[in-house]
């Protein structure tokens, strides 16, 4: 009976060192490999219709981490420690893809009706990788679509986008 109490132990301890999405772009956002940003989707929205801003209001934050060092070794290195953080059984698949030398992976917390976290990982040409984790209030799967078609149907704000690349610009070159 103490082996199987202890062994229930070790296994609760265990599960609860896995590092999540969060943890890692909260350890890494110092790092001066890295840079960070946190953003409301209000930051860059213009004069969006109300039927997608209802939408929008569902997204409460987004967290970027940019990898920022010409190191092909380190960016391996960091890319496997993300990727180690997905294969994790919280986050679920919703697309995989690579084009001309960019791996692009899209995953979530939830379920297709109550997503709570968005993970998006880019790699590109194992130069650059950027981490995205969208937090959202009961998105689903349509909704999540919905977001990328208004984004495409212009409801950015073209100065409070540009005011966010700006910034985005003038860190990485920190």
């Amino acid at each position: 009976m103490r082996i199987l109490i202890l062994f229930g132990l070790l296994l609760t301890f265990a599960s609860c060192q896995q590092e999540s999405i969060q943890q890692y772009i909260v350890k890494n956002s110092e790092n001066p490999n890295f840079v960070s940003m946190n953003i409301a989707p209000k930051d860059f929205l213009g004069n969006v219709p109300t039927e997608k801003e209802n939408i929008f209001n569902i997204i409460n934050r987004v967290n970027f981490l940019i990898f920022n060092k010409n190191d092909s070794l380190e960016l391996k290195k960091e890319y496997k420690k993300v990727t180690s953080i997905l294969k994790d059984g919280k986050y679920q698949d919703l697309i995989r893809t690579t084009n001309k030398g960019t791996k692009f992976q899209i995953d979530y917390v939830g379920t297709e009706e109550n997503i709570k976290e968005v993970i998006v990982l880019i790699v590109e040409k194992k130069e650059k990788m950027a981490l995205m984790r969208i937090l959202a209030n009961g998105l689903d799967v349509t909704q999540l679509s919905k977001i990328s078609t208004a984004l495409n149907d212009n409801s950015v704000d073209e100065e409070g986008l540009k005011n966010l690349l700006e910034k985005i610009s003038t860190t990485l070159k920190q």
